[in-house]
This record gives C-alpha cells, structure tokens and sequence, in this order.
C-alpha cells in the first residue's frame, strides 16, 4: 500500500527544516571562511598554456591567429573587465576561466565550424559554448574597440566616414 500524500509532505516538511537549520549552523561556523573562498578569483590558465605547451607558439598562432606574446597583450587590455564580469549573475559560478574563454573565442573567431564542432573540440555543450563566446565578445569589443581603434588613425590611413565632418 503507498504511503499517503499527508505523510510525504510531513516528511519534506521535517527534512527542510533540518536542512535549513544545518545551513544556518554551517553559515555561522564557516561563514568567514566561506566569504574568503568567495573572494579568492585564482583564476589558473592550464588550458591556455597546456596549448602553447602541447602545439608550440607557431601551434597557437594558427589556432588563435595571434602569437602567445600578442594573445598576452590582448588579454591585458581586457582583462580587468572580462575578470570583473565573468561571474555576475545568479546561479552556478563558471569553471571556465575568463582568459580560456578568451582563447576559446579567439578560435572560435578565425576557425569556421559548426558550434556543435567546437562544442566537441572544447569537451562542452553548443549552446554553453555559444552562450560563453557571445559573453566574451558583448563584454571585450568595447574594451578592444576603444583600445586599438582611434579616429585619428583611421584618418591618417585614409578610412574615415563618408558623413565625418
């Protein structure tokens, strides 16, 4: 015979409350702890550098089109902004690292496939990858932009707009 409904909910009933008292005791003995983890953002990049290791800078360059000198003055142009914006929201922080996510969407970028190939290449879901590398480049062209794009360069080499005064 099934256990009744009334019972079930007593039950979950009883279980959330002592799982909200666990959670409040834990938060009171390791809270401190807990809010240093939180702001500890070791941000280790094995996956970039296992690439330059495995392929080699010649290897990385025809990954990324960019040497692995040029790739690190890229990623100091953008990142205090790409660090700073990587885990805001709600929910699960990302394992990915932001200077990874930057390699992932340089390649991305210069290789034409599918994104259920680079999702395949990169060991992720498509929809993750294309959710990440959109994130990546929303957050960094503007940084970039300002960066290396200036109007009196673009004036010198004779490329200005049609309706610039």
């Amino acid at each position: 015979m099934p256990t009744s409904f009334t019972s079930i909910l007593e039950r979950f009933q009883i279980q959330s409350a002592s799982d909200r008292l666990f959670l409040e005791e834990s938060l009171h003995d390791f809270g401190p702890e807990l809010a240093e983890v939180d702001e500890s953002h070791d941000y280790a990049n094995e996956m970039v550098d296992k690439a330059v290791e495995e392929s080699g800078p010649e290897g990385f360059r025809v990954l990324t089109n960019f040497t692995p000198d040029e790739f690190e003055s890229i990623w100091s142009v953008v990142e205090s902004t790409l660090s700073s914006r990587w885990n805001d929201g709600r929910g699960r922080k990302s394992k990915i690292t932001p200077k990874y996510a930057l390699f992932v969407t340089l390649v991305v970028l210069k290789h034409y496939q599918t994104w259920d190939k680079h999702a395949l290449d990169f060991g992720m879901k498509a929809p993750t990858l294309e959710k990440m590398v959109m994130r990546v480049i929303e957050t960094v062209q503007p940084v970039l932009y300002d960066h290396f794009v200036t109007m009196t360069d673009l004036r010198d080499k004779g490329a200005v707009f049609r309706n610039y005064p």
